[in-house]
C-alpha cells in the first residue's frame, strides 16, 4: 500500500501543495482515497480496511494535528511532507476563512505552530520541509514526486501543469500556483481591513516569536502581551488598564489561551498595585486543563511586583490561562499586569538547531 502523508499548518500554502499531491498521485498512481484527520481517534475510524482500499494508494492530510497524530506519523516511518507558514499568515487566513475575530486567530495560528513543532526541529529522515512558497513549482513538483517515490516519467511534469490549470510547464513559483488555486472570500480585505487596531497589535506582537519555528528553533521564550487577558465581565473584550479591586472575593482576569509546547516552563508575572490599604490578597494560576500551578499572596499598598510560577505542559494541545483572582473581598484598591514572560527550562526532544 502507498501512504502519501501532509502535515503542517491550517493556510494557503498547505492546501495548494495538498492540491499538488492528489494531482501528482492521481496521474501516476491513479485513483486514490483521501482522509483529513487531526487525532488518531478520527484516523482510526476513518482508515480503509484493505477490502476497502482495493490496492489504492491512501493521502492522510493533517492540517492542525494534535501530539498523539504527530506519533502516528513517526511510528508508520512513511515519506512526509511537513508544510509550515508564518504566524500572521495563518492568523489572517483564519479570519477571512473561518471568520475568526483578532484574538481567536492569535490564539489559533499559536496553536497551529505549537502543534508541529516537534517535526520541525527533529523531522523524519524521510521528509521535506516546505517553508516557502518563493521556490520553483516545476522543482518542487519533482521534489515532491521523489519524496514519495512516485513512478513518473519523461511527461509527468507537463500531465501535472495541466491537470493542475497552469498553462505549460514555465517559470513559476508555488505562490504563483497558490494564488491561482486558493480562493479567497469576495469580503476578505474589507473583513481585515476593518478589524481592531488593538488585534492588528496582537497579531504583531506574537508573530515574530512564534515565527522562530519556522526557522527549525524551538520555542525558548515568548511573551505574551497582558492586554490579551480578559475579564469576567467583559469576556469579549481585551483587558485595558488596570482593575478596580473594589467588590467580592472573584476572577479579576484570565487567559489569554495561547499555545505552549511541551516542556518545563516558568512564567514571571510583572503587576503593579495601588490604594491597596486594606489587607487584599490575591491567586495566581496557570491553567490548562486543570490547574497545573499557583500562588498566593498578599498585596502591598503601592508599587511594581513580580512573582515566578514553575509548571510542565504535557499536552500542548490545551491553550493556557494565567488566572488572577482576588480571595477576599476588598474596599479600595487597584490592579494591573504588565508582563507574563515566559521560558522553557528544558526541551523534551533532539534539536536540529542550537
Amino acid at each position: 500500500m502507498s501512504l502519501i502523508s501532509l502535515v503542517g499548518v491550517p493556510s494557503p500554502r498547505f492546501y495548494a501543495t495538498l492540491n499538488i499531491i492528489r494531482a501528482l498521485t492521481q496521474l501516476t498512481l491513479g485513483e486514490h482515497i483521501f482522509i483529513a484527520c487531526n487525532s488518531f481517534s478520527a484516523l482510526q475510524s476513518a482508515f480503509p480496511s484493505p477490502q476497502e482500499r482495493e490496492g489504492r494508494a491512501v493521502i492522510l492530510a493533517s492540517d492542525y494535528p494534535n501530539l498523539e497524530m504527530l506519533d502516528t506519523f513517526a511510528r508508520v516511518n512513511a515519506p512526509l511532507a511537513i508544510c509550515v507558514e508564518d504566524f500572521r499568515a495563518i492568523a489572517h487566513f483564519s479570519v477571512v476563512s473561518r471568520d475568526f475575530d483578532g484574538v481567536s486567530a492569535a490564539r489559533f495560528a499559536s496553536m497551529a505552530l505549537v502543534n508541529i513543532e516537534p517535526l520541525l526541529i527533529s523531522p523524519p529522515r524521510l521528509s521535506l520541509i516546505v517553508d516557502s512558497s518563493d521556490i520553483n513549482l516545476a522543482g518542487f513538483i519533482q521534489n515532491l514526486a521523489a519524496l514519495y517515490r512516485l513512478p513518473t516519467n519523461a511527461d509527468t511534469l507537463e500531465q501535472v501543469f495541466a491537470y493542475i490549470g497552469m498553462e505549460g510547464v514555465g517559470d513559476y513559483r508555488l505562490r504563483d500556483y497558490l494564488i491561482k488555486a486558493i480562493t479567497f472570500p469576495s469580503h476578505a480585505r474589507e473583513t481585515l481591513d476593518r478589524r481592531n487596531p488593538l488585534d492588528n497589535e496582537l497579531i504583531d506582537f506574537l508573530a515574530p516569536q512564534y515565527d522562530n519555528l519556522i526557522g527549525r528553533h524551538r520555542l525558548r521564550q515568548l511573551e505574551w502581551p497582558a492586554f490579551a487577558l480578559t475579564r469576567p465581565e467583559t469576556p469579549d473584550h481585551l483587558v485595558g488598564g488596570p482593575t478596580d479591586l473594589t467588590g467580592p472575593a472573584r476572577f479579576l482576569c484570565y487567559g489569554p489561551y495561547f499555545a505552549l509546547p511541551s516542556g518545563d516552563w516558568k512564567v514571571e508575572v510583572e503587576f503593579e498595585v495601588a490604594d491597596c490599604l486594606s489587607e487584599n490578597v490575591i491567586g495566581i494560576d496557570i491553567f490548562a486543563g486543570r490547574i497545573i500551578a499557583a500562588v498566593k499572596a498578599k498585596l502591598p499598598a503601592y508599587g511594581a511586583f513580580a512573582c515566578d510560577l514553575w509548571f510542565t505542559i504535557d499536552d500542548p494541545s490545551r491553550a493556557v490561562e494565567v488566572r488572577m483572582q482576588l480571595m477576599t473581598g476588598a474596599i479600595e484598591g487597584e490592579i494591573a499586569i504588565r508582563r507574563l514572560l515566559f521560558t522553557r527550562r528544558t526541551p523534551d526532544f533532539g534539536e536540529a538547531n542550537s
